[in-house]
């Protein structure tokens, strides 16, 4: 027993509760009292237990007597102004103790249970003659509220842990308090699940019976759900601020509100991710900066904006806002306060409730049995290994047999329509049945409905289409949503016919839906006048996003048939979480591309992002011999030099095939019909070498290349009058992107389209100019830089139908090797390397061909400073004539400037010392066309 200095006894005490436990010492606070001179946290230590009693997380004990533990007595929150230098309540993970009881009684021991969990962090002493010893570790597992860090004295002497790992906790569940407080930084005192480690579970010790399997899985998926759920609040807490409004000159209805706010970070780090929260249409919610306040407005984003400050970066964010009632609280009055300047808290809002129900449904395996989970694992493995094409896999479909069925299909090899031709013969042969298609992304779901518009005008069966559309979806791809207006959910329930048989609520119900559509979609409740709609009439075919089906995925429940169409965007545990609501389903198509984009796990804890369930399903349907498979090899998109070298790059390193099934005729709207004249003759492909360093942008980890973006619109400027087709201009660099998006704006060029490579997934174009903006990287590896990455390089490669244009450093893209390198060796055998220079003879009625490679007074297109300057171990020399064959070649000066490369010449008279729009033969130059020229600043000369 400890001698009590300063001590605080009664002879009744106060019962607290044990929250942490530490090295030598518990920790635990009081329950909700009026006693205001107890600590609220107090140390218990471990010799103050009796007998072999070792404390446990949960564990009620009546402290009689304490001492106060000198400059510990008052703590300070984290979020509160430290005026008085008080010591944080919580520091790395560890709480402290404002007392410690020197007398207790234990009333109460916690009933210990057993819970499966993930290792989300090691933390290691590298102390002399320590090293690696394990310090604590960070464990979650499904129901808890967040993650809990434990030290190394429970962990039971182990020492061999690992990120990611899967461990057996002991754990105890909390009833009461019902609120504790919650620490900014991410811990919590809990009012749910807490962890216990006592030993580790060795994760190769599975059972052998393949259902006790599958239920050990369902755990560890349900602990990496609640991770990310863990996370999602710990952002939303992190970069909830507190400000003045500035509320915006202009007319605005009664109760709404357009204003600015602007936030101080100091760090770039907490600025890329802070934007990751608060970007352009992020749903955010605000009440007063004050104790006890209640919510009174909701809004969204409209756009955010990065600035560097005199001290660290300045977000500076418009949004809109609308008055919104609280319960039995005026709601009003604190409104007009904020919107007279008070401070007020903005929170960005995200639903965890989405994951959390995913999470519940793997925990308690609440797939209907004989569902999807017996698919998975139990249909013949005999046909694992068959392939085919669109034939094959309808006659699977087809057949009589409940099947998974995955589609490999890579870009323009008919996906859409082969999955619209088979839902059609599906729905027609079956009068009972009823499909729903579903995709990750908006624009894939308008595309099924468009195919399968374009199947019945082909068959000539008809059925009524019904598409869903989240609010969001609905403002942000409005254009895609207008060619299907007939199908959307609006144009449904509004009809005449069904409109007649509601009851007068009913129609309040429709007509608050359809305004909302038209004037603020976001508000538009889609679920609830979907329900209403379905419960007046029967929908046999119906399209939503995989988001749409797992929230209201029950009214669908007569469903036996799903497409998901996009299934490599598709994460494995929310596929599943949404086929829990189809315990009819016997026919499940999966179509997608394994060599295309995936799931975006950037969001998520590291510890989570692999094989736990939220990547794509394709990875799982690749392992699964339940699975039926079957491969399309036909690109019926582009033209045949252009598949030619997507196969090249993306499939035949996999030992996959990807064939043209398109002639040269039939796709030469580039090459023919279009009065330009391309690098080689008859070659859809132009590779413009550019080597300019791009410029980091100060406010973020992106940047641009304002060269790159002149060449692009100089070429852009040349083609768009000449050539009639769709152009899309993709990015690797989101800075790039908003760059060339401006400049294209400026032009009102309103049918060319701005994308990243990750935004044009889904999305196909006539010509597709890529722009890579990265150059000069010739000696460090960038084998792995994300404008590398295979699944990303082949998205922007092979969006295009009848041309491709590349624009980039192409020595640093062969240097990098992978994809790149086996798109380049395959394209140069059909094409040739041009400078910027190219731009001005693509469209001189002077030019010629010689040898099928384009050649002006000047001399050849050809990029000297590509073929001559560089040499390499592939001997790419022998691929492309020298350029000493020809002997009026355009060379660069030899000359060197400071940063060691060639100087940069004048695209129009050759010479060093100014750039094409200073150039003194411009006068010459006008006198025979017009050309139009971006400069840096964003405009137009």
């Amino acid at each position: 027993m400890r001698e009590a200095k300063n001590f605080q006894t009664t002879s009744e005490g106060l019962i607290y509760i044990v929250i942490q436990i530490q090295q030598l010492q518990a920790i635990a606070t009081k329950k909700p009292t009026k006693r205001q001179n107890w600590p609220v946290f107090i140390s218990l230590p471990n010799d103050l237990f009796p007998g072999d009693h070792q404390p446990t997380v949960g564990d009620e004990i009546r402290v009689t007597k304490f001492s106060w533990r000198p400059g510990y007595e008052e703590l300070a929150m984290e979020n509160e102004t430290n005026n008085k230098k008080l010591r944080p309540w919580i520091n790395v993970g560890f709480i402290n103790a404002q007392a410690v009881a020197t007398e207790i009684i234990v009333t109460y021991p916690m009933h210990v249970g057993r819970a499966t969990g993930l290792i989300l962090e090691v933390n290691r002493r590298n102390n002399k003659g320590r090293e690696n010893q394990v310090k604590s570790i960070s464990v979650i597992a499904y129901g808890m509220r967040c993650t809990q860090k434990l030290p190394q004295c429970q962990l039971n002497n182990k020492n061999s842990f690992r990120v990611g790992q899967v461990v057996q906790l002991h754990a105890v569940s909390l009833t009461r308090p019902n609120e504790w407080k919650v620490s900014l930084s991410g811990y919590y005192l809990w009012s749910a699940l807490l962890a216990l480690l006592r030993r580790e579970r060795h994760t190769n010790r599975w059972s052998s019976n393949s259902w006790d399997d599958l239920e050990q899985t369902e755990l560890v998926i349900a602990a990496a759900i609640t991770a990310c759920a863990d996370r999602m609040e710990t952002e939303i807490q992190r970069f909830t601020i507190i400000t003045e409004l500035q509320v915006l000159p202009g007319p605005c209805p009664v109760g709404t509100a357009n204003v600015r706010i602007q936030h101080l970070v100091e760090k770039k780090e907490d600025l890329v991710d802070m934007t990751k929260l608060w970007r352009e249409d992020q749903p955010i919610h605000i009440k007063l900066a004050a104790p006890g306040t209640k919510h009174c407005g909701t809004g969204y984003i409209i756009n955010t904006e990065r600035q560097e400050g005199e001290v660290g970066f300045v977000l500076v964010s418009y949004l809109f806002l609308a008055f919104q009632e609280a319960r039995n609280y005026d709601a009003w009055e604190d409104w007009e306060r904020i919107m007279s300047g008070s401070l007020t808290e903005l929170e960005p809002l995200q639903s965890q409730r989405t994951l959390l129900q995913r999470a519940r449904k793997f925990r308690w395996q609440s797939a209907p049995e004989g569902s999807w989970e017996e698919l998975l694992v139990a249909h013949n493995p005999v046909l694992n290994n068959l392939v085919g094409d669109q034939r094959r896999t309808a006659q699977l479909m087809l057949d009589a047999q409940p099947r998974v069925v995955f589609m490999q299909a890579p870009p323009g090899t008919g996906k859409t329509k082969t999955s619209a031709d088979i839902i059609a013969a599906y729905l027609r042969e079956n009068p009972e049945a009823r499909a729903l298609v579903i995709a990750p992304l908006n624009v894939a779901v308008a595309k099924a409905v468009e195919e399968m518009a374009r199947a019945m005008e082909r068959t000539g069966w008809r059925e009524e289409m019904l598409a869903l559309f989240s609010g969001s979806g609905k403002q942000k791809y409005a254009q895609e949503l207008e060619r299907i207006g007939d199908h959307l959910l609006a144009s449904a329930i509004s009809a005449p016919q069904l409109f007649e048989t509601l009851d007068d609520q009913q129609k309040n119900v429709v007509n608050r839906y359809v305004k909302a559509c038209e004037v603020s979609p976001r508000t538009a409740n889609e679920g609830k006048v979907a329900q209403l709609l379905l419960s007046k009439e029967k929908r046999r075919l119906i399209f939503c996003t995989l988001a749409l089906a797992e929230q209201i995925g029950g009214i669908f429940e007569d469903t036996t048939m799903v497409v998901c169409d996009e299934g490599g965007q598709a994460p494995f545990s929310q596929l599943l979480s949404a086929l829990t609501n189809f315990p009819k389903l016997t026919k499940l198509l999966i179509a997608g591309d394994r060599r295309q984009l995936s799931v975006h796990l950037e969001e998520f804890p590291e510890a989570v992002r692999n094989g736990l369930g939220l990547d794509t399903i394709i990875w799982n349907l690749d392992m699964s011999p339940g699975v039926d498979k079957t491969t399309l090899e036909t690109n019926y998109r582009s033209h045949p030099a252009l598949t030619e070298c997507i196969q090249a790059g993306a499939y035949a390193a996999h030992g996959e095939r990807l064939t043209t099934g398109r002639t040269l005729a039939e796709m030469d709207r580039l090459t023919t019909q279009t009065p330009i004249k391309l690098p080689h003759k008859n070659s859809p492909l132009v590779l413009i070498h550019q080597t300019d360093p791009m410029i980091q942008d100060p406010t973020s980890f992106s940047a641009t290349n304002p060269e790159m973006t002149r060449t692009v619109m100089d070429f852009i400027g040349n083609v768009r009058p000449r050539f009639t087709g769709s152009i899309r201009i993709i990015c690797f660099y989101a800075g790039q992107a908003k760059e060339l998006g401006m400049a294209v704006a400026n032009l009102e060029l309103e049918d060319v389209i701005v994308n990243t490579a990750d935004a044009c997934q889904g999305h196909e174009s006539d010509l597709a100019v890529v722009v890579t903006t990265k150059a000069g990287l010739t000696t460090l590896d960038g084998s792995n830089a994300f404008w590398n990455d295979e699944r990303r390089v082949n998205v922007a490669l092979s969006r295009g139908r009848y041309g491709l244009v590349v624009v980039g450093d192409m020595k640093m893209l062969w240097t990098a090797g992978g994809i790149w390198r086996r798109f380049l060796r395959s394209a140069l055998n059909k094409t040739t390397v041009v400078t910027p220079d190219y731009i001005e003879a693509m469209v001189d009625n002077n030019a010629e061909y010689n040898n099928n490679i384009l050649t002006t007074k000047n001399g050849s297109v050809k990029a000297a400073n590509f073929y001559d300057e560089w040499k390499d171990e592939d001997n790419i020399q022998q691929q492309q004539p020298s350029t000493s064959q020809f002997a009026n070649q355009w060379r660069p000066a030899t000359r060197q400037q400071r940063g060691g490369g060639p100087i940069r010449l004048c695209h129009r008279c050759r010479q060093p010392g100014h750039i094409i729009r200073d150039c003194p033969d411009n006068n010459n130059a006008s006198k025979s066309r017009q050309r139009n020229t971006w400069t840096r600043s964003g405009r137009w000369n």
